[in-house]
């Protein structure tokens, strides 16, 4: 009873106190409507920092991945046939997944290199290309839409240096927004969370709840928002999308320019809108329920702090769960919408994760030694080739100062003060660079020549620290010493060698000669070189370019050249000559011999022994030769070959009358006669004393040579003039036939000498033939 009545008691004191409840009822509706849009405001700014923040995120994972590729020995080098397959690899690789595409551009803006074979593409006009340009550096164009796919894309640019460190291409990578849209979709689990990803001029280029038939809209942002020198972050109420006039929290990229907009809640712009229907809820409590007005302070204020303690610690970067909140509707929306914001953040953080993975396997897979330092010259990280390099484990690395740790000493040992340092230069300069000759020290003390690049990490216009990419280069030093060497010894003996030595290039250009080769073909640097000198000695066209091609396949050919001297003489060369690199580009080394006294001596001694020395006609042997190669001849063609066998009349009484001068003039004059008589492709050769033979090829018929013989009886009936007077002499002459006569030369000679001594039985001064011919 007791406690019936304290309860008609309350319930009558309530009763009485329900005007003042009410008023108080009413205030606390309206602390609770300003309680919750202070918590829907610092959500939805939140939110808009946290996709702020990924996308800066972004930012610096492609700047690594971008210095890297762009470090690559394929674009450093210019070898875009390898570039090629490097980014196709890329892009087949998950780790890369994000990104469109990548390309090489030159520093006209058009396409060299790129992960799928296009062509024909121009990017000189591009925002991100102008950007990088101007820079020189790392450098994006903001967020556009695509002018081929239509799709929101994130286009970033990169430089590209040679071994020189001056750039010769532009390195494009360009992001999809996939990663936005996924983060988007996990705030999609409350209901009344808005969200808008705009560019610099106010395009949609992703938002939530997603519709693809928005992208590419325009929102008319305020200049409060757009202006550069506005606030980088704060609340503005806009019209949406649906026309509807919300109140957003904004925060600007400034990594890639564009707004983020974010409504949490009922995004509505009156602040009041939640105290009418909270007080309308409070009063249907009121008045349904007497007995609960005792606790119903701590009905409402129990998960408006809860709320407000929440805000404080997102508001702190922690991540909190509500679980269920089943009090007031507008409360589980709130929870809810804290949720997601704590499932973003943690997806986030998971992105973060496995952005750095993907940049640590890319420098785990590079072959050459890459580490980081922070401002002040401390190694931040080091890959495994960069270890492997110095012999350092990374817990003996890391942390250290580089400079004394692996850049104390210069290559003799003595000691490098920090300021002679390219490295900490460059970290105090601003400046990135690349150093060709260096060296660096091992753990175990020892060194080893390097090259390397420094590539300077900025945010925020501040030097955060910079990335080194080096190689142990000192086997390509010690080769390049021994190749200094070698040429060394080759100038050496280029220049005194005896013989003449000249190099020119394939196409007969006169590149280098030795002071012999000057001295006996008039070669001089100011009058040939790199002229056409060799044609000049009308050498080059005659005698090297037929074989250039057994040259190239070979790599060296000797023969001889004919040429002119320096003094206009002709000259016979014996040469040797070399397929070789002559700086850079093929060329033929020759060594020449001058064999012009050797080829004359050849040349007398070969007349000698095929050439009668009285009449200079072919001697017995040379005639023998001539006649079997007929012979060949004649098996071929089916045309017979006529052989004459002659000798003189009455050349023994001029002999003995008047001399052997005599005799021997009168040889002389009896050889020029008969030569006179024959064809072009015919032979006649002196046997000895007064004995000749004439060979004639192709002679069809007896009739034909019946008439060539009275020819020749006719031309030495003639007188002789003599120095000692005039004399008179005959011939006569035996003929046979091949093949009617005989298989071989020796046979034919044998069977026109017997014809021979047929005419002389005959009376002399007349022909006879061989009675075995057997013609038509």
């Amino acid at each position: 009873m007791r406690t019936l009545s304290l309860r008609i008691v309350i319930l009558i004191f309530v009763s009485i106190l329900i005007a003042p409840a009410l008023i108080l009822a009413s205030v606390i509706a309206d602390d609770a409507a300003a309680d919750l849009e202070a918590a829907e405001r610092s959500a939805a700014l939140h939110i808009a920092r946290g996709i702020t923040a990924l996308n800066a995120e972004v930012v610096r994972t492609t700047r690594g991945v971008l210095a890297a590729f762009s470090h690559m020995p394929a674009m450093t080098g210019a070898d875009w046939d390898s570039c090629n397959r490097t980014l196709a690899a890329a892009m087949r690789d998950q780790a890369y997944k994000a990104y469109t595409g990548f390309g090489v551009f030159s520093l006209n803006g058009d396409l060299v290199c790129d992960s799928e074979p296009v062509s024909g593409i121009n990017v000189a006009d591009r925002a991100w290309f102008k950007a990088t340009r101007r820079a020189d550096d790392f450098a994006n164009g903001g967020y556009v839409i695509g002018r081929s796919s239509g799709l929101p894309i994130l286009p970033f640019g990169h430089p590209v240096r040679d071994a020189s460190g001056k750039t010769v291409a532009i390195l494009l990578g360009a992001i999809k927004l996939d990663w936005l849209e996924e983060s988007i979709k996990t705030t999609q689990e409350y209901s009344n969370a808005i969200i808008r990803v705009l560019d610099a001029e106010g395009r949609v280029l992703a938002h939530a709840p997603s519709d693809s038939k928005r992208v590419g809209a325009v929102m008319a942002l305020p200049d409060e928002v757009r202006s550069p020198e506005a606030a980088g972050e704060g609340f503005v109420s806009l019209v949406d999308l649906d026309g509807e006039r919300r109140l957003f929290a904004y925060a600007r990229m400034t990594e890639t320019g564009g707004t983020v907009l974010t409504a949490v809640g009922t995004g509505s712009a009156s602040a009041g809108a939640v105290a009418p229907t909270a007080l309308l809820w409070l009063i249907l409590v009121f008045v349904a329920a007497f007995a609960g007005t005792w606790w119903g302070f701590s009905f409402l204020s129990r998960p408006i702090h809860q709320l407000l303690n929440a805000t404080r610690l997102v508001g702190q970067g922690e991540a909190v769960s509500f679980g269920q909140i089943t009090h007031v509707k507008e409360f589980q929306e709130v929870a809810v919408a804290f949720d997601s914001m704590s499932s973003l953040i943690a997806s986030r953080e998971q992105a973060l994760r496995d952005s750095r993975n993907e940049v640590r396997l890319l420098l785990e897979s590079v072959g050459e030694g890459v580490f980081g330092v922070d401002p002040e010259g401390r190694i931040s990280f080091a890959n495994p080739e960069a270890l492997r390099l110095t012999g350092y484990s990374t817990a003996e690395l890391v942390g250290k100062d580089m400079h004394e740790t692996i850049h104390h000493a210069s290559e003799d040992g003595r000691e490098q003060p920090r300021q002679a340092c390219a490295i900490l230069a460059c970290l105090g300069s601003g400046r990135s660079a690349r150093v060709t000759s260096d060296v660096f020290w091992r753990r175990d003390g020892s060194s080893f020549r390097v090259e390397y690049s420094i590539n300077l990490v900025e945010s925020e216009g501040k030097v955060r620290g910079a990335v080194i990419v080096f190689r142990d280069v000192t086997d390509l030093r010690q080769a390049e010493e021994r190749r200094r060497q070698s040429e060394a010894r080759f100038r050496v003996i280029f220049n005194s060698a005896g013989d003449p030595m000249f190099v020119h290039r394939l196409d007969g250009r006169l590149v280098e000669a030795n002071s012999a080769a000057q001295a006996l073909l008039g070669f001089t640097a100011a009058s040939s070189f790199g002229g056409d000198a060799l044609n000049d000695r009308g050498m080059f066209r005659a005698q090297y370019h037929d074989r250039l091609n057994v040259l190239k396949s070979a790599g060296t050919i000797a023969f001889e050249a004919s040429c002119t001297s320096a003094t206009g003489a002709a000259i016979v060369l014996e040469i040797t000559a070399h397929l070789t690199d002559y700086d850079g580009a093929l060329a033929v080394i020759s060594v020449a011999r001058d064999v012009t006294d050797r080829k004359l001596a050849e040349s007398q001694i070969r007349r000698l022994a095929l050439f009668d020395n009285l009449t200079g006609l072919p001697n017995r042997a040379l005639t023998t030769e001539r006649l079997v190669s007929a012979i060949s001849l004649c098996c071929r063609s089916d045309k017979p070959v006529c052989v004459f066998f002659m000798d003189l009349d009455r050349f023994k009484a001029v002999n003995d009358s008047l001399g052997h001068d005599a005799g021997d003039e009168l040889l002389r004059q009896v050889a020029s006669r008969l030569t006179g008589c024959l064809r072009a492709g015919d032979t006649v050769g002196r046997l000895g004393g007064d004995e000749f033979v004439a060979v004639l090829p192709e002679m069809l018929n007896l009739h034909a040579a019946e008439a060539l013989a009275r020819k020749i009886l006719v031309t030495i009936g003639r007188p002789f003039s003599l120095e000692k007077g005039e004399v008179s002499v005959g011939i006569s002459i035996g003929i046979a036939f091949y093949p009617g006569n005989g298989g071989s030369a020796e046979t034919l000679l044998k069977e026109a000498d017997k014809a021979l001594y047929q005419a002389k039985r005959s009376g002399r001064n007349t022909w006879a033939v061989s009675t075995a011919v057997e013609l038509s």
